[in-house]
């Protein structure tokens, strides 16, 4: 070829490429200002959308529910068990001055054997337990607070359980600290030591009066809360269930689930609770702005490859034109830099195969 000829060819195809990377350069700005205008009106038209409803979580509702269902039970075992009140004054005058009469008795006793103990030889440590219990038994607060102790535990018995549970309540407020002394009094002066303080016998005077209190109880019916919990519920349900909550007459469904046994309400929250996780795992429709932007990267997407692949076929036809001329070398690496530069400058280039060209066998 000659070379005058190969010059003007080189130089043409180095025009060529210039003015396809220009346009290359080109639709890259085109793309991104028309990517910009997409963004801009999705997030306009976002702007106008109403707030996404709030979907709330599977964690949220089922906690809901189950203290719902929770509520509702307790409710029901306050009203099935009738609540007994200790309420009439002279039982309760009558069983206070027993009990003090025998925590009296009981002080007076110890009082006696710290006295006589007191005669013997290494008993310091016995006569400061003997001050202490008397001292504890004579308070006046803490005999008061044990004696309401007593109304309540009297109050939740029956007359079957009441003797026993009086007994017991003797034997940990008083009957534990008597029976210890005592048991280190027969070391001392076994002689004056009596085991009636530290037990209520089934003859003592405080179980006869705690029978006739038992007698006297007044049982209050207890008012079930059932439709405040119920409406408590509806309210919640209301503030989370936002894709329905224009669909539900709140009084309506109070009434429905107040008119339920607690079984059928657990149905309803069940319900309910699915229809909320079906909400929740429902495919979001996508936002036509995006595929508009992908749409649009898409076919600039396919004009730079068909930019890229004019400027690969004018170098390779250049070099096919030079086969067999002694500028075949000069084109063939021209052909190569333009491949080696189109690879570079795009990631989304046309995949080339490039080699040495030669003139066919």
């Amino acid at each position: 070829m000659d070379e005058d000829l190969a010059f003007c060819l080189g130089n043409f195809i180095d025009d060529q490429v210039k003015v396809i990377d220009d346009r290359l350069n080109e639709l890259q700005n085109e793309e991104n200002a028309e990517c910009r205008r997409l963004e801009q009106e999705q997030s306009d038209a976002n702007s106008r959308k109403p707030r996404p409803k709030n979907k709330g979580t599977h964690h949220e509702d089922q906690f809901l529910v189950d203290q719902f269902i929770q509520d509702l039970r307790d409710d029901e075992n306050v009203v099935n068990n009738k609540k007994p009140i200790i309420d009439d004054p002279v039982c309760i005058a009558t069983l206070n001055a027993e009990v003090s009469t025998k925590v009296n008795a009981t002080a007076n006793y110890l009082n006696r054997i710290r006295n006589l103990a007191r005669t013997q030889s290494r008993t310091t440590n016995f006569v400061e337990s003997c001050n202490q219990a008397i001292t504890s038994f004579r308070l006046a607060q803490r005999n008061e607070n044990n004696f309401t102790e007593l109304c309540s535990i009297l109050a939740e018995s029956d007359a079957d359980t009441f003797a026993h549970n009086t007994q017991q309540w003797w034997k940990e407020k008083y009957g534990n600290t008597v029976g210890e002394l005592n048991r280190r009094n027969q070391k001392i002066n076994p002689a004056v030591t009596e085991s009636n303080f530290a037990a209520l016998s089934t003859t003592s005077r405080i179980l006869d009066n705690a029978r006739k209190l038992i007698a006297a109880r007044t049982v209050i019916p207890v008012k079930s809360q059932k439709t405040e919990i119920i409406r408590k519920f509806v309210n919640r349900l209301l503030i989370l269930d936002e894709e329905d909550r224009d669909k539900i007459d709140p009084e309506k469904l109070i009434d429905e689930l107040n008119t339920s046994d607690i079984e059928q309400i657990a149905v309803y929250t069940t319900k309910w609770l699915e229809k909320r996780d079906e909400v929740r795992n429902r495919k979001q429709e996508e936002d036509p702005y995006d595929a508009k932007i992908r749409d649009a990267k898409a076919e600039f997407g396919r004009k730079r490859i068909a930019q890229e692949a004019k400027k690969l076929g004018l170098a390779a036809l250049l070099c096919r034109l030079a086969v067999g001329s002694t500028n075949g070398a000069q084109f063939d690496q021209q052909l190569k830099r333009t491949i080696n530069k189109q690879k570079n400058s795009s990631s989304n280039s046309i995949p080339v195969i490039s080699g040495d060209i030669k003139r066919p066998d």
